[in-house]
């Protein structure tokens, strides 16, 4: 959800020039997103549960920083055709 947030005020801000992010900026984005769910994992206190199953503490976040890894790299391959701007 944030990503799509970030997206969207991004495409608002600049009259939809932007759509798709440099490669440093997106994966600045995929560090800050892992970095929000390892403390959204930790404030959910489910560290504790998580780790009763055999599950690492990094597993969360790898998985919160994955998703928007897959989300990124098929915006940037799509590009604007993505959004129906045409290449």
């Amino acid at each position: 959800m944030l990503w799509a947030a970030v997206h969207a005020f991004v495409a608002v801000v600049t009259n939809a020039e932007v759509v798709v992010f440099a490669i440093p900026t997106s994966l600045a984005l995929v560090v800050i997103s892992g970095a929000i769910g390892l403390v959204d994992t930790r404030r959910r206190r489910e560290l504790s549960m998580l780790g009763n199953l055999g599950v690492s503490p990094v597993v969360p976040a790898g998985l919160w920083a994955a998703t928007v890894l897959v989300l990124e790299f098929a915006l940037f391959a799509l590009g604007p055709a993505a959004i129906g701007r045409g290449a």
